[in-house]
């Protein structure tokens, strides 16, 4: 399925693929837009500007969370394998190349990857993507979640060999601390999920898997995929997690700041 646009709808008519031709063709999905800007990015909600995803994720429930630190061991302690990581951003633009690759991989085809070029990081992950036998539908689908009034684009949606619908989230950093803590998570997910950026990244997969469902869409299951010098890992939602996510979600919404006037 490669190849189409983000907006167009798929000719199979399996289960799987009819559920996501129903997400891509949601009325309501018109009213969320992603803006890129080059230097700066953000999202638009029936004309209004609202928040990306992690900001209220970051500030209800891994507050305490420091970001300097742990990039800063995993900088210095990955860079000597891994010689594209000489700057603390490194890891941060590899990222974005990685999803921009991804992104036109699966919403524009093979001849558009190949006339930009690709990263060896994007690479590990198709490959990885083929061994899993899962093909790859739409990239970076933008949606907004009217609970905790933020938007996101979901990463990557998939068909398995069975024609299920998976949901993936991409991480391409936190090598040295992917699985280092400061504290447990805050709110429902406190005795569930540590604020390591693994479990980070399982939050904002439950957030964004309870987006798409929140479409009338149903995913068969959920995944962060993480690529790292040393291979592509994977962390599965866990139910024990994800039957928190209406409880998390009501939990962010009380920590949104109240708008003054």
């Amino acid at each position: 399925m490669a190849g189409r646009g983000a907006g167009e709808a798929t000719t199979t008519t399996s289960d799987g693929a009819r559920r996501l031709d129903a997400l891509l063709a949601h009325p309501d999905r018109k009213d969320v837009e992603f803006v890129d800007k080059g230097k700066y990015s953000f999202f638009r909600y029936r004309g209004r500007r609202v928040s990306g995803l992690l900001s209220p994720l970051r500030r209800g429930l891994w507050p305490r969370y420091d970001y300097d630190v742990a990039n800063s061991r995993a900088t210095k302690r990955f860079s000597r394998r891994d010689p594209s990581l000489r700057r603390r951003s490194d890891g941060a633009e590899r990222g974005t190349r990685v999803h921009v690759d991804i992104e036109t991989f699966t919403n524009y085809g093979k001849d558009a990857i190949k006339k930009r070029g690709i990263d060896l990081y994007t690479l590990k992950f198709l490959l990885a993507l083929r061994k899993w036998k899962l093909r790859p539908v739409v990239s970076e689908l933008a949606m907004f979640d009217s609970t905790i009034g933020a938007a996101t684009n979901a990463d990557l949606l998939c068909l398995d060999h069975r024609n299920r619908v998976v949901l993936i989230e991409t991480k391409t950093g936190y090598y040295a601390s992917w699985d280092r803590a400061c504290q447990r998570m805050s709110g429902p997910l406190e005795d569930v999920l540590s604020d390591s950026p693994c479990s980070q990244a399982l939050t904002q997969l439950m957030f964004t898997k309870r987006m798409v469902e929140n479409y009338g869409t149903h995913v068969d299951s959920a995944f962060v995929v993480r690529v790292t010098p040393d291979g592509v890992y994977t962390e599965k939602l866990r139910p024990e997690v994800e039957e928190r996510s209406d409880l998390a979600a009501a939990y962010v919404q009380q920590t949104r700041p109240t708008r003054r006037g």
